[in-house]
């Protein structure tokens, strides 16, 4: 099997040289100085985009304009950004003066993973956390935006006295005492609103740091157990997947290429090789010129800029086909991600050409299914299908790699090492499979989740990070809204909210809140991007990653980002509060329902609403309370996903001429990609048009353009992000129409 698919993924092992091949025997240094490099970056990352996405996306009248410009994706443009800056004015300048004095290519390497690594804490695993713990209690007190229904069925209600939590930890620290969240909401004691806190600001500034301390300290008791194990879960579960793909079946990692190639310097000069390459400054200067024209315009009348997006999507109100069908305006509508476009120029062409071609295809279908049952296809049909489409990948990445994986927990399990295994992969899967058990664990001792319920939940976040890691590492794909397909709501679909009742969907709820899912809009990166930083370091050094240093490094990030939310949060009197817990008060209505269904049904119903279900209940007792009111099609729909992906694996394994591949079928019908299909279009068209005129060596010779456009709009974005900051200390803006041209440079607007 291996060999197969080796044969089938041999055009992404020839495409995957964007850096060249590993410098085998090259450095991987770990000095204190590459690690102060990666401290520093990250740490100014993080500054850059909690004070920008938590004071300046703020009008005047005090809204949010947008929760999350700056790190919203996979590949943390802003440390790309930065990096380039530190490697054009800081580096180059220190080799010039003496070459010892210049950090080498693996200690740059070290400094992209690590901050690449870095990059989901600030926003996704802390600010989430934080900002769930801090809000949650004012904003419910004082019934604040996008919590009516929170407020209708409270969910917290099933976390506090009186709702059967029956654990050794006080759900009562949860959160922070309405009081201590008044605090947080307003300003510290002594300090001027809405400026950056300063010691010599504020009155008796350690008795401010010891509240600070003892209004955080149960909260952070209460969910450190949880948030721990679940970062060693993630880091293991990325390194060990990255093993198999990178080394047996050759995923091209396209996001990492471009990273490593930042670094990589073959030859004894100031800068890295692609700075020497004509092309990459086409690259970084068109995208520069493109988007800062777009800023400009928003302080300059009259100001021409270039546009990448058409949209004619009225008119698909008078085609019956588009009108009828899913998403059939977005057939009329389009926008240019230069991003995606470097991507798709990369990827293997099955890739490439499913990703966008599957698009106006399930267009069709969708409309076909409306002419043949009168109903349209709706959020739950493909809710469902997509189901069957994850189970599916999932299947086929096991499938792939039984081989290893199968040799590699034997070899944890104290059985003899095969062939291929070193010791270092067989450790980590002792911690992933200890931490995965320690998670099942937590969640039923100390958080009070039935057994079966937390087995199952544990085992829907590895399936969902199965397949999200697949799609970085494969597709490239660099922001994923698709918070609909946690692990709950793949257990809602199977036992349905009657099987778990409403204190445990109200837990599960407020946990992937906490771990997975950032304000509604995507999915924790932390496994992807344990895979993208071992791809940089090993593409680079030739070696493995340094693991020793991941763990150590990532919880020093989340001490210093949890210190710079506090310090934002007491500065600007917490005006981004008004989308706290997303992933709770987008499942409130359907906790609504369920509790008023309830109450109208028999006793053994009514009970579980306010009882179900403890730890001392037996095993696979939700099973007893499976709804049967789905209707018939939803499932039919999972079991047509998982046919379609199953059958397009398996034509893909046995047929290395095949034309598609299935994992783009994971994102059909979602949002992001009816946003990004012309985009890997055009991408997919210019790959071809380059091969039918050069042939590969035209490829190759094209790549650091391809680069330049990323590092462009890194480096656009970076500019933007701190003219903004500086524009809005020297004056408020009146509109919030000045900068919604930063969401359209990397991702989806």
């Amino acid at each position: 099997m291996e060999e197969v698919v080796q044969a089938v993924d041999k055009e992404a092992g020839r495409l995957s040289g964007a850096v060249g091949s590993p410098q085998t025997g090259g450095p991987r240094i770990i000095t204190v100085r590459a690690l102060l490099c990666a401290f520093l970056v990250s740490t100014l990352a993080a500054i850059l985009c909690h004070w920008h996405d938590g004071h300046v996306l703020i009008n005047s009248s005090g809204e949010l304009i947008r929760d999350s410009t700056t790190l919203h994706n996979f590949f943390a443009p802003l440390v790309i950004g930065l990096m380039f800056f530190f490697l054009l004015l800081v580096n180059a300048v220190l080799f010039r003066i003496h070459r010892r004095l210049a950090l080498g290519a693996g200690e740059l390497a070290l400094v992209v993973a690590l901050s690449m690594l870095a990059a989901p804490v600030p926003r996704y695993l802390i600010q989430s956390q934080m900002g769930m713990i801090g809000y949650t209690p004012i904003s419910m007190a004082e019934n604040r935006a996008y919590v009516a229904d929170m407020n209708k069925a409270n969910p917290y209600a099933f976390l506090g006295p009186g709702g059967d939590f029956r654990s050794p930890l006080d759900p009562r620290h949860a959160f922070l005492t309405l009081e201590d969240s008044r605090t947080f909401d307003g300003t510290m004691p002594g300090h001027t609103s809405g400026q950056l806190i300063r010691p010599w600001n504020v009155n008796h500034p350690w008795q401010a740091f010891v509240y600070v301390l003892k209004a955080w300290g149960p909260p952070a008791l209460f969910w450190g157990p949880l948030m721990l194990t679940f970062l060693v879960f993630s880091i293991s579960l990325g390194y060990m997947l990255y093993r198999q793909w990178a080394h047996r079946e050759l995923l091209p990692f396209p996001l990492a290429e471009f990273a490593a190639s930042l670094v990589v310097r073959k030859q004894n000069k100031a800068l890295p090789d692609v700075f020497y390459s004509p092309l990459f400054w086409v690259g970084v200067v068109a995208m520069v010129v493109i988007f800062s024209t777009r800023g400009i315009s928003n302080f300059v009348d009259n100001m021409i800029y270039v546009r990448t997006k058409f949209d004619y999507g009225v008119l698909s109100t008078r085609i019956s086909f588009l009108n009828d069908s899913r998403e059939g305006y977005s057939l009329l509508r389009g926008t240019i991600y230069f991003a995606i476009v470097a991507v798709a120029y990369l990827l293997p062409s099955e890739i490439s050409l499913t990703a966008w071609v599957s698009w106006p295809l399930m267009v069709v279908a969708t409309f076909l299914y409306y002419n043949q049952t009168g109903n349209r296809f709706n959020d739950g049909h493909n809710g469902m299908f997509l189901l069957g489409c994850w189970w599916g990948m999932a299947i086929l990445i096991i499938f792939a790699g039984r081989w290893y994986f199968w040799n590699l927990f034997s070899a944890a399990m104290g059985r003899p090492r095969r062939a291929g295994i070193d010791t270092q992969s067989v450790w980590v899967a002792r911690v992933f499979l200890l931490s995965a058990l320690g998670l099942m664990a937590i969640l039923n001792q100390l958080y009070d989740l039935p057994l079966d319920i937390s087995v199952l939940w544990v085992l829907g976040l590895v399936i969902m990070f199965l397949v999200l890691c697949r799609l970085v590492a494969a597709m490239g794909i660099p922001w994923t809204p698709l918070s609909g397909l946690g692990p709950l709501s793949m257990l809602l679909n199977v036992v349905g909210i009657g099987g778990v009742g409403a204190r445990v969907f109200s837990q599960l709820c407020t946990y992937e809140t906490f771990l997975v899912a950032k304000q509604g809009l995507t999915i924790l990166p932390m496994t992807p991007m344990v895979a993208n930083a071992a791809h940089v370091e090993s593409r680079v050094t030739g070696r493995n990653p340094s693991l020793k240093v991941i763990a150590p490094f990532l919880l020093l990030m989340m001490a210093v980002s949890a210190g710079i939310v506090l310090w934002m949060g007491y500065s600007f009197e917490g005006k981004t509060d008004d989308r706290i817990a997303p992933g709770v008060w987008d499942h409130a209505p359907m906790l609504q329902g369920y509790i008023r269904k309830a109450m109208d049904s028999p006793d053994k119903m009514r009970a579980a609403v306010t009882r179900r279900l403890s730890t001392q209940e037996r095993w696979g007792n939700s099973w007893n309370y499976i709804h049967n009111e789905m209707p018939k099609e939803l499932p039919v729909m999972c079991g047509v996903g998982l046919a379609l992906v199953l059958v397009i694996g398996y034509l893909q394994i046995r047929l290395p001429r095949f034309p598609f591949h299935p994992l783009p079928l994971v994102l059909l019908g979602t949002w992001t990609m009816s946003r990004y299909w012309w985009s890997f279009l055009i991408g997919w068209a210019v790959k071809k048009a380059v091969l039918k005129i050069g042939g590969y060596r035209l490829f190759d010779q094209l790549r650091p353009l391809f680069t330049g456009l990323i590092v462009g709009l890194a480096v656009t974005l970076v500019i933007w992000v701190i003219v903004h900051i500086i524009v809005y200390q020297v004056r408020e803006p009146s509109t919030n129409d000045w900068m919604p041209f930063l969401s359209s440079v990397f991702s989806a607007a």
